[in-house]
């Protein structure tokens, strides 16, 4: 299982990450529903409602592209929103090969809850998994 301390991801973050006034960073503590290791049980997700905007971070993302990436977001209802990011260049934990996998999150930030899915490309089966969030009070900038 792909798994680093928190406080290099966050070290790293904050080193990434632009200001942004009204942002709240989560960290969000996912059981994965299968054992494929496409789902990390570790995410931190920036979200600013006001400017409807957000990001994800994972170890995955920092070894592939070093930084967090920006997930296209779209409001569902009152209480959630649905995060969409792509990543290219995964490895294979079996060859020497990448694969690429399609994400979505269901991110439901009153509750601190959020639900996570993805797709591989080029197979026919999901991952997915769940789990509770909490706001991070550590200062990321300056």
């Amino acid at each position: 299982m792909l798994k680093t301390p928190l406080t290099a991801i966050l070290l790293t973050l904050a080193l990434a990450v632009p200001a942004a006034a009204k942002e709240v960073v989560y960290k969000c503590e996912v059981r994965p529903r299968s054992t494929d290791n496409v789902i990390e049980e570790e995410m931190i997700i920036g979200y600013d409602a006001a400017k409807q905007s957000a990001w994800v971070y994972t170890y995955r993302i920092k070894q592939i592209y070093g930084k967090p990436l920006d997930a296209n977001l779209a409001p569902r209802d009152a209480k959630s929103v649905k995060l969409q990011w792509d990543l290219n260049r995964i490895p294979s934990a079996n060859s020497n090969t990448t694969f690429q996998a399609s994400y979505y999150a269901i991110f439901r930030p009153g509750n601190k809850r959020v639900s996570v899915n993805a797709t591989l490309h080029g197979w026919d089966n999901q991952s997915g998994g769940s789990g509770k969030c909490e706001i991070l009070e550590t200062k990321f900038r300056s």
